[in-house]
């Protein structure tokens, strides 16, 4: 029970290491079978850039083993290799297939194979659906670090509120201050409205555009009508002002927690409800035999065939050596054969040393028969320096 990780964010190729074991824990050896660290079992030890630790040892006989080390980053070269993804898509409209991917890998290992594709198919789709769910996180996560502090603020106004209340009973809060307060608040919210028009059209017209210059003036009758409320409030007593103040900083904190509420429920309900955009239609199944498959194996068997035939006869009209006197004609050599000296790879084997002295007598005679015919020609012998 091993388990070797890695403090590096490279992958490590591999790494040979050579351990041995005893009843109580293990060793790490070097290349000489030195011991370079020992611990007990359990117990983790540190190497360069890597933590071993080993549980337990079942073995029959407790000796030393060689243990290769791959980073698991390492293999993805490996998988992406023999993995192969393809679009479906087609310009024929006919044929609805744009949304269609087909993931395959080529493998050995038939029940492995699946297992790779379904579990691929596995990390993609929940890393989909993660990454449209981090979306509603953010956010819900932004709301509840404010709607806190949001909270509290309007429980103090309305503390305020009702402090300022019970502290000044004879204020008479008429239909004139509340008409007065949701007029403010009426305007503000035309305020917020128009500036989120300009903006938009800022981009779509230029500065002396009639509809934008119409826009621009409408913010400013707007600014307008709210300072003449305000120099209406200006005008009431200061009680009258404070109770206006308190009562629309509630208003406001309330309004802006109710939103914090309705969004934060809308992002944990999208949160909740998001099952991503991409689904799997079909698990891993084999689909054909990759190799070898019998036409290949008879097409190559054929080519194969003609392959080595055309090299056997180029080879054999120009690459062969000659190795008996016979196929010195059948090359066009049609000069006399004076002697042959066969090759002999033992002299302590006497018949073959008798056959190398046949051969030099023969060639001897045929040399001295040919000067006999021919005196005045000039013969050039040449032998080995022994």
């Amino acid at each position: 029970d091993i388990d070797i990780t890695s403090d590096k964010n490279d992958p490590v190729v591999s790494k040979m290491f050579r351990f041995s074991f005893s009843e109580n824990g293990y060793s790490l050896l070097d290349e000489d079978s030195n011991e370079i660290q020992t611990s007990k079992y359990g117990q983790q030890i540190s190497y360069n850039d890597l933590k071993i630790s080993i549980n337990s040892a079942n073995l029959k006989e407790y000796r030393s083993l060689k243990i290769n080390f791959m980073n698991p980053q390492s293999l993805y070269s490996s998988f992406k290799g023999r993995m192969d993804v393809r679009s479906l898509a087609t310009s024929n409209s006919f044929f609805k297939n744009e949304g269609l991917i087909t993931v395959s890998y080529v493998t050995e290992d038939i029940d492995l194979g699946r297992e790779i594709i379904n579990y691929a198919n596995y990390i993609f789709l929940n890393q989909r659906i993660n990454d449209e769910n981090e979306k509603s996180r953010k956010a819900i996560s932004f709301i509840e670090k404010n709607i806190k502090s949001i909270k509290e603020s309007v429980e103090t106004n309305k503390l305020k509120l009702k402090q300022f209340r019970e502290d000044n009973k004879s204020i008479d809060v008429s239909l004139e201050i509340e008409a007065i307060i949701n007029k403010i608040q009426s305007l503000d919210s035309a305020l917020g409205e128009i500036d989120i028009e300009i903006a938009k059209a800022a981009e779509i017209y230029t500065s002396s555009n009639p509809a934008y210059l119409n826009l621009v003036n409408k913010k400013r009758l707007i600014e307008l009508q709210k300072d003449e409320v305000l120099s209406e409030i200006e005008m009431m007593p200061k009680e009258q002002q404070k109770y206006i103040d308190l009562f629309n900083d509630l208003e406001v904190s309330q309004a802006l927690f109710e939103q914090l509420e309705s969004r934060r429920l809308g992002f944990s309900i999208l949160e909740a409800s998001t099952i991503g955009d991409v689904r799997v239609i079909d698990d891993a199944y084999v689909d054909s035999l990759v190799s070898p498959k019998l036409l290949v194996v008879i097409f190559t068997t054929i080519l194969g065939f003609f392959f080595a035939s055309l090299v056997a006869i180029i080879r054999g009209f120009n690459f062969l050596p000659i190795s008996n006197p016979a196929e010195l004609f059948d090359n066009n050599i049609h000069i006399p054969i004076i002697g042959v000296i066969p090759l002999i790879a033992d002299f302590r084997d006497n018949d073959e040393v008798v056959k190398l002295d046949l051969a030099i007598e023969s060639l001897i005679v045929n040399i001295n028969s040919i000067q006999k015919n021919d005196a005045d020609k000039n013969l050039i012998t040449i032998t080995s320096p022994t």
